[in-house]
């Protein structure tokens, strides 16, 4: 049970800081109907524990080394996901919602790397 526990915590830990930071990102940002943090809330439920469970299965399986250029990628391609899928739930503002993902990608692995380190 510790085992599980030592895997799952920081799961855990790494989606709550997740969400509160994109969350404060898109209120500074300006987007503060209920629709539109649903989104962001709902968004990152589904990208975060995906992109967490691949390093983790790729780290505790050896089944590839992801290195600073992996990462980058992946993270480019969760800001796509998420651009798609906020687009997709609220049908509008396509640049606008491209720089909420992207600025809120960068914050929050800032602050992640910042805790990392």
């Amino acid at each position: 049970m510790n085992d599980v526990l030592l895997i799952v915590l920081p799961l855990i830990v790494a989606l709550a800081m997740t969400e509160a930071i994109e969350l404060i990102v898109a209120l500074i940002l300006g987007f503060r109907s209920t629709d539109q943090l649903w989104a962001v809330g709902y968004v990152n439920l589904i990208t975060n524990p995906l992109l967490n469970y691949f390093l983790l299965f790729c780290a505790k399986f050896h089944v590839m080394a992801i290195g600073w250029g992996g990462i980058l990628i992946l993270e480019v391609l969760i800001v796509i996901a998420e651009w798609l899928l906020m687009l997709y739930a609220l049908k509008k503002q396509p640049v606008r919602l491209f720089l909420l993902s992207l600025i809120m990608n960068t914050c929050s692995v800032a602050v992640g790397l910042m805790i990392l380190h």
